[in-house]
């Protein structure tokens, strides 16, 4: 049976830590310094005192991107767990032929909302261009956003580097480098469409017309 550390969730998320542990246990003069800072940090990752997500309400089933496809792995990842991640590099092959950064304008900059809510939680790239920004998340295997990129205000970073919205949805962790924070964040956790105001209104009025 698999170990602990190597888990997959039932819906195919893994733990993310297991990944950088075995790359640095196959290359650790390679690996050193900068996967022992991202070792360091992800150790106390699922240590949040927090406890698991208070999602402040179900994932949305109409997710974009192709994510839509994995329900119940957005749902255990985003509301029911702090640890575990979708499978590296995911976002590569999600909704067809190029994945996510195909279905992308590579000329402009792209605000992704919280699978649950619908706040926006980052837009990108900023700061960098669009080649810079999908290089770096096809390096690491999951989308990576950097300062520039967060919307502050919908986002809570937890002791331990667990990310998390305003909305109480796990959206991945925080796991500095050199150039600095640098968020590794779940699509699925970030594919829904933006909330729009006054909808929960429209909804109590029809169901009580």
């Amino acid at each position: 049976p698999p170990s602990p550390e190597r888990a997959p969730l039932p819906h195919g998320g893994h733990r993310r830590r297991s990944t950088v542990a075995a790359a640095a246990a196959m290359a650790p003069q390679a690996c050193f310094p900068a996967c022992l800072l991202v070792l360091v940090a992800l150790s106390i990752s699922g240590c949040s005192a927090e406890g698991n997500p208070k999602c402040s309400g179900p994932v949305k089933r109409d997710l974009k991107f192709g994510c839509a496809e994995s329900y119940d792995m957005a749902d255990n990842i985003c509301c029911h767990n702090t640890d575990y991640a979708e499978p590296s590099g995911y976002f590569q092959g999600v909704g067809g032929s190029g994945g996510l950064f195909a279905q992308l304008d590579s000329d402009g900059v792209t605000t992704f909302y919280d699978s649950v809510c619908g706040k926006a939680l980052f837009r990108a790239p900023v700061g960098r261009s669009f080649e810079a920004w999908r290089d770096e998340s096809i390096e690491h295997g999951w989308p990576s956003f950097r300062s520039d990129e967060i919307v502050k205000e919908n986002i809570n970073v937890l002791n331990g580097g667990e990310v998390r919205s305003t909305c109480g949805t796990h959206l991945g962790h925080n796991i500095p480098d050199f150039s600095g924070d640098r968020y590794c964040i779940d699509l699925v956790c970030i594919a829904g469409h933006q909330h729009q105001n006054g909808s929960d209104t429209t909804q109590l009025r029809q169901l009580f017309a």
